[in-house]
Formats: C-alpha cells, sequence, structure tokens
C-alpha cells in the first residue's frame, strides 16, 4: 500500500493551521493527531528502493533526530521518529512538490480575503471578527492568546493586528511568506504577480514586523537580483523598482498601524520591538551557564517557560552546540540539491530560527517538508491546472 493520495500533502500543507486546536473530549493537540495519524499512513506504504543521495539526506536527518531523542521526553522521542518518514516520504513522491505549493498557495490567498474583511470591518464598525473559535483550542492558547483571539488587539503593542485564521501576526507570516515565495519561484511559467501582491497586502494587513520585512525583501530578491538580463538592463531595472518600492514604503507609512508597525521593528527601548521582544531571553537563559554544559545541552525538559525563546534559543540550550551543528549540516544537504524554491524555503527556515520558535515538528515539517519536495524536480516545473490534471490522469492510467 503506497502513499498516493494527494490528501497527504494537503493535510502536510495546513498542519500550522491547525496548531492552536485540540481534539474535542480528548484535549490532545489536533496538530498532534493529524502527524501522528499521516505518520502511521506512511509506515504502511514503505516497500521502495530510494537513491544513495536521498538516503544520505535521511541519515543526516537521522542522525539529528537521533540526537533530539536523547535529549528528550518520550512524547519529543516519538514525534522525532515520525519526522524521518514524514520528510522521507515527502522527498520520495514527485507530486509532492506541486500539491504542497498548489495548497499553501490557496490558504494564503483566502488568508488575504479574511484578513481583509476582518480589518475593514473593524475600521468601519469598531468591532473584531474572531476566525478562530476558542472552545476548541488548546488550554496553552487560551491562557496566552485569548485577548489577542477575541478582541484582535495586542496586550503588549495595544494595536490591532488581525491574522485570519491564523493564531497571530507572526504566525500569519510564517506560513504566507511560503505562498509568496512559491508565487515568485517560477520556471516554465512568469510569476504570478496577482497572487504575489495579494499574499503581500494580507501581511502587510496583520502588521507583523517581520513579515513586512520579509515580503520587501522577496520583492527586492526577485526584481533586483534575481534576473538573467545584461547589466545595463539590470541596473535601470533595479532603479525603476527602487523608486517604485521607495513609493509604495512612503504611501503605507501615512497608514497609522502600517507606521506603527514599522516603529515595533526597530523598537530597541522596550518589550514591544519585534525584535527585541524576540530577543531578550538570551542573557536570561544563558547568563551563568557552563561552556561545556552548553556543547551537549540540557535537554528538553530543562527548558523554562518564563520567557519567549526562539528556535535557535531552544536547539542551543536543549540540544547544545552538537544537536545546532547536526541540524545545520542536515539543512544544507537539503539546499545543495533542491530546487530554488527549496533552496530559498531552507533560507527562510534558517532565517526564522533566531527570531520565531518553529523548531517543533509544526514549523519543521511544514518548512522543510516544502523545502525537501523539490529535490525530486531538479527544473522545478510548476504545472498549470490543465498539465497538472493530465499528469494525475496519466499516473492512475
Amino acid at each position: 500500500m503506497h502513499c498516493n493520495n494527494s490528501m497527504y500533502y494537503m493535510l502536510i500543507a495546513l498542519i500550522p493551521v491547525f496548531t492552536m486546536y485540540k481534539v474535542p473530549f480528548i484535549g490532545i493537540s489536533m496538530a498532534s493527531i493529524i502527524f501522528m495519524i499521516t505518520g502511521s499512513y506512511v509506515i504502511l506504504g514503505y516497500s521502495y528502493r530510494i537513491n544513495s543521495y536521498k538516503l544520505t539526506l535521511i541519515l543526516l536527518w537521522g542522525l539529528y533526530y537521533l540526537w533530539v531523542i536523547t535529549k528528550s521526553e518520550m512524547a519529543s522521542q516519538i514525534t522525532s521518529v515520525f519526522m524521518i518518514l514524514h520528510l522521507f516520504e515527502i522527498m520520495r513522491r514527485k507530486d509532492s512538490h506541486d500539491i504542497l505549493r498548489r495548497t499553501v498557495e490557496s490558504v494564503s490567498v483566502l488568508a488575504f480575503f479574511v484578513v481583509s474583511i476582518q480589518y475593514f470591518f473593524h475600521l468601519i464598525t469598531g468591532f473584531h471578527i474572531p476566525m478562530i473559535f476558542m472552545p476548541f483550542c488548546t488550554d496553552s492558547v487560551k491562557a496566552t492568546y485569548s485577548d489577542l483571539i477575541i478582541s484582535g488587539f495586542s496586550p503588549i503593542s495595544m494595536m490591532y493586528r488581525p491574522s485570519a485564521f491564523f493564531l497571530e501576526p507572526s504566525h500569519y507570516t510564517q506560513y504566507c511568506i511560503f505562498g509568496l515565495l512559491s508565487c515568485m519561484c517560477r520556471e516554465k511559467t512568469r510569476v504570478n504577480f496577482r497572487n504575489a501582491v495579494i499574499i503581500t497586502a494580507g501581511i502587510i494587513i496583520t502588521t507583523s514586523g517581520m513579515g513586512i520585512a520579509l515580503s520587501f525583501s522577496l520583492w527586492i530578491w526577485k526584481y533586483i537580483f534575481d534576473q538573467k538580463t545584461p547589466i545595463t538592463k539590470r541596473l535601470k531595472q533595479t532603479i525603476i523598482a527602487s523608486f517604485g518600492m521607495g513609493v509604495v514604503f512612503a504611501v503605507l507609512m501615512l497608514i497609522p498601524n502600517f507606521s506603527r508597525a514599522i516603529i515595533r521593528i526597530f523598537d530597541t527601548k522596550s518589550s514591544i520591538g519585534s525584535i527585541t521582544g524576540r530577543t531578550l531571553a538570551w542573557k536570561v537563559v544563558f547568563e551563568g551557564k557552563e561552556l561545556t554544559d552548553l556543547v551537549w545541552g540540557y535537554g528538553d525538559a530543562a527548558l523554562t517557560q518564563k520567557y519567549y525563546l526562539t528556535g535557535l534559543m531552544k536547539v542551543l540550550y536543549s540540544y547544545g552546540v552538537i544537536g545546532f551543528c547536526l541540524l545545520i549540516v542536515a539543512i544544507i544537504a537539503v539546499f545543495l540539491r533542491a530546487g530554488k524554491y527549496g533552496r530559498m524555503c531552507c533560507l527562510l527556515y534558517i532565517a526564522f530560527l533566531p527570531f520565531t520558535d518553529q523548531i517543533g515538528f509544526i514549523g519543521t515539517i511544514f518548512m522543510l517538508g516544502m523545502a525537501v519536495s523539490t529535490i525530486n524536480d531538479k527544473k522545478e516545473v510548476f504545472l498549470n491546472s490543465e498539465q497538472y490534471s493530465r499528469t494525475l490522469l496519466y499516473e492512475r492510467i
């Protein structure tokens, strides 16, 4: 029995959307249930050959998660085993790349329309439309995010920050930025400019400082650096693009919410700053620790819950410098063989490490799952709907 159902890849692409919910009457995270069930489905489909490079990748990721297992409690140990199985399954299927990207793009576009409705409804009436059903949320989500979910206002920054059906603006960004990247990374077809603009607009509406910075960075990368044109033409494009983005930025700065979001990025005097708020724990968590202990790591059980810890903090504290090096080597191995979209996914994952907590199975299987899916598709041809339908029909025949 092989995992040949596109529903598997759609569920993998949607795992971050379910991260805040729990299964009714059981209390277990819904994302965890999806992760385990699909992982069990993968186990039933293991009867195939795999080439040497993919086997090397699995061994490298296996080394990293083996180290994680030695430093973790039972739940993380089981999750680590399933993580390897999922990466293996995504890597082996030639259609996984197309299904994952198509799903993420569609959800990102849908999120724009939802967050736009929230924003304009609040602008007109002063009320927020919650898109997350609180009774089904996990206890940790209720304790931390209930005010933001119900009112749309952040209790820290006191700004209206809609985020559609995602937990918060940062969560929105960590998902939709991959939809934006997918619109820009095309080999056989032109950039999906319309959807790229729509997704960018959605990220801006959420006032996510990290999202705004990443969105503008991707546009600069695409239209200034990722061009196969003569130097003179590229210089002209650079001047036009820089002027255009400058005008757009100046207009957006006239919008109060946007200007406050930009100020939050560079605010270093208080904990509400986008960067400062995510890096405050460095000194508290690592101060006074022995260097030898930091090399080996303290394990998952020693993590403090008093402060916001980013993925980089958690890796270094729990798994030590050894665990961090194993993780980076595994990511580099994926980067070297992935397509353009996959390489950019790897870079985004590394960029998120110092500022967000995406080192767990939800962030890793989503972000790096997108990356390893391109290994099967060297040319990274993103099919149009008609080609995609013909491909599926041919495979079934």
